[in-house]
């Protein structure tokens, strides 16, 4: 998130915001590392901890996004996504810092791993490949990016619908896994035209 506030800078965050913003960040850091200790150790102090600086984490993030989108309406579906689902996992955070909610999500392995494929193959990978395309490293083209998001969407849709069915006690439909994998799929064709057009630079 700093590189991506440094690459639009924005004139329209004053000081005062660009501070609130910063501090806001830092103590959201407390509400990540509470959110993962609270799975280990079952105490009121530290689901206060979490929930309450998630809530600041996301005035923080929603600040960002309404400055930027002042600024930049619309810009790029790679900016936009990353925003998005920036305040996604926040919230998701703030969710999960909910006693109901952790009993959920905690000891179900699916949400845990669609909040680790969201969070990974989403958030940090949409950022990277913006910046990476604005600072023209890295030549993508719309298709590859759209194969990108569609393998994603379609990939994190399958995930949470698999921890979704084990909670409520569901059958899977038949080729869940088939249909899985050809989704991961998407990933190793937008991957390969970037590898391509590096190798011909």
């Amino acid at each position: 998130m700093g590189l991506f506030l440094k690459k639009n800078h924005t004139d329209r965050i004053t000081s005062p915001w660009i501070n609130k913003i910063f501090y806001g960040f830092q103590i959201g850091v407390f509400g990540a590392i509470a959110v993962s200790y609270i799975s280990i150790f079952d105490s009121i102090f530290l689901h206060l901890i979490a929930t309450i600086t998630s809530l600041i984490w996301m005035l923080s993030i929603g600040a960002v996004i309404y400055f930027y989108i002042q600024k930049y309406p619309f810009k790029n579906v790679l900016s936009n996504g990353f925003l998005f689902l920036f305040i996604t996992k926040v919230c998701m955070m703030f969710f999960a810092s909910i006693p109901y909610f952790k009993e959920i999500i905690f000891y179900n392995n699916d949400f845990i791993m669609s909040y680790l494929h969201f969070n990974f193959l989403g958030v940090i990978n949409f950022g990277l490949l913006y910046l990476l395309k604005e600072n023209n490293l890295l030549n993508l083209s719309r298709i590859s990016i759209l194969v990108y998001i569609a393998g994603f969407l379609a990939t994190e849709f399958l995930i949470a619908y698999k921890g979704i069915c084990l909670w409520l006690g569901w059958a899977f439909f038949e080729n869940y896994f088939l249909l899985l994998s050809l989704a991961s799929g998407l990933f190793l064709i937008c991957v390969s035209e970037w590898l391509f057009r590096i190798n011909r630079n």
